[in-house]
């Protein structure tokens, strides 16, 4: 295509040349009248064809795109050509639920939430003060490895274009073998929360997680965590000078991903989000408080969810709860601004038909 519309502007070139030489004043003094004669004739048919070159010139240059000007002919220059249809594309309407950005219901993974929670036991990620941060960057890694065999399957991820939230603890009361109650670094005390030790290495530990964590694009949000059954700081609960020193630590060291802690007014100058962990059990009155009822629009709200925690004749089997209850869930939801909420139950199941259509609805 690019030599055949190459070829006229390179011949109509040459002819120009040639007869641009044939016509110079110094050769026609010492022409015969005759010669004179034949070559003014020749002048207006060069006059003519100077005439169907530009005209040849300015076709070519209409009809030719950006994409041909590979080649270095210097007086083309590229001209943009647009087209001269208009496509209009109608999506097909969707009546389900979509699911957004760092939203929705989690674990396990489904397509109705994008965020997904794990949690990571302090020795995995380091179990020496010696231990430095590429630990945690490799225990990252193989989390979101198809490789990875530990039972926090990270694995689809991100294939699905879901984050994680991570949370590491120290125990995990009533866990049965071969997962261990405890998962204390080899060089600590088991159970010691409150000596100097525990405290210098805490916050080296979340200076370390914020170096491996807090510009990975596959972590969404961190919860505080740490101390405490399952790190939700209860048993034990954390003392006025723990709740400074791991405030002030998270905030300094993580400048992009947000926090999130268990009890909001332990951390009241701080503008940690908030998790729930026991959704619907006691008072709700923390939501509404002059501390949270504004938090939602600069913080992540999240949780867990108990099926049996609900009043009325819920039904035994969790997947027809959350069905049973959906309306109300749904206007909680939205009433406290939940980011994402993970589902509790025995027999819980994902891809059970009553669970389907409970988190359509929600």
């Amino acid at each position: 295509m690019k030599k055949v519309l190459f070829i006229p502007l390179i011949s109509v070139s040459i002819i120009f040349i040639l007869f641009a030489g044939v016509s110079s004043p110094a050769r026609a003094s010492s022409l015969s009248l005759e010669q004179q004669n034949q070559l003014a004739a020749i002048s207006l048919s060069f006059d003519s064809l100077k005439s169907l070159f530009n005209k040849l010139k300015a076709a070519i240059m209409e009809k030719i795109t950006p994409a041909y000007f590979e080649l270095p002919v210097k007086f083309l220059k590229p001209k943009t050509v647009y087209a001269n249809q208009v496509i209009t594309i109608k999506p097909q309407e969707y009546a389900g639920g979509l699911r957004n950005p760092l939203k929705g219901i989690r674990n396990p993974i489904s397509h109705y939430g994008s965020i997904f929670k794990t949690y990571v036991g302090w020795n995995e990620i380091e179990n020496r003060a010696s231990d430095g941060v590429d630990k945690i960057i490799d225990y990252t890694n193989r989390g979101f490895s198809s490789n990875y065999t530990s039972t926090q399957k990270w694995t689809d991820l991100m294939s699905k274009n879901m984050k994680v939230i991570l949370r590491v603890y120290l125990e995990w009361p009533n866990r049965k073998p071969p997962n261990p109650k405890t998962v204390w670094p080899s060089d600590m005390t088991t159970g010691d929360y409150s000596s100097a030790q525990f405290k210098q290495r805490v916050v080296k530990l979340i200076k370390k997680m914020a170096q491996a964590w807090d510009n990975d694009p596959r972590v969404g949000f961190i919860n505080m965590g740490i101390i405490g059954w399952w790190g939700e700081h209860h048993h034990p609960h954390l003392s006025a000078e723990m709740q400074q020193i791991l405030g002030d630590a998270f905030k300094k060291y993580f400048k992009n991903k947000l926090i999130m802690v268990r009890y909001p007014s332990d951390f009241k100058s701080y503008q940690f989000g908030f998790h729930k962990d026991d959704f619907l059990r006691g008072s709700m009155s923390a939501f509404e408080s002059d501390l949270l009822k504004n938090r939602w629009k600069t913080a992540p709200m999240g949780g867990e969810i108990d099926y049996n925690l609900l009043s009325g004749n819920t039904p035994k089997d969790s997947n027809d709860a959350l069905l049973y209850h959906s309306d109300l869930l749904t206007d909680l939801f939205r009433r406290y601004h939940y980011t994402e909420m993970d589902i509790r139950g025995p027999n819980y199941n994902v891809d059970n038909r009553a669970a389907l259509q409970a988190k359509e609805s929600l």
